[in-house]
């Protein structure tokens, strides 16, 4: 029971700590790239269109703060781990990429961004697995 409860524990740290990391960096973006006064949300043609007015940089951003996120989150659920350290941080990699995915397909993003994203995504949940072979 404790093991179970230990790791529960850890991928909830490893998650909350994954998603407070990307939203701490994408209001930073917002911040820096705000949105049009009145922009709908759920209208996917002004969201377009919005997009379509971003510069490079602020998918940067997002790709940051994704990566940083899954390296984060996937490390310190490892670290917390009673046993099998890898396979937490791989199971937050793969909760970080299923939220990726759903925002990729709710939000209309660019072309290069889609396979940037799933590559920064993949890498990051590689280093923190790397890191805790350390």
């Amino acid at each position: 029971m404790k093991v179970a409860l230990r790791t529960i524990l850890a991928l909830v740290a490893g998650a909350v700590t994954a998603f407070l990391v990307i939203a701490c960096l994408e209001q930073v973006g917002s911040a820096l790239h705000p949105p049009p006064p009145g922009l709908d949300m759920h209208d996917r043609a002004a969201m377009r269109a919005f997009i379509a007015t971003l510069p490079w940089t602020a998918f940067v951003l997002v790709l940051i703060a994704w990566g940083l996120g899954v390296c984060l989150g996937g490390y310190l659920a490892g670290r917390l781990a009673p046993r099998a350290p890898v396979l937490h941080a791989s199971a937050i990699t793969m909760l970080v990429a299923l939220a990726a995915v759903a925002n990729l397909l709710a939000i209309p993003h660019p072309a290069w961004f889609w396979a940037s994203a799933l590559i920064v995504i993949a890498a990051a949940g590689h280093a923190s697995r790397w890191l805790l072979g350390r």
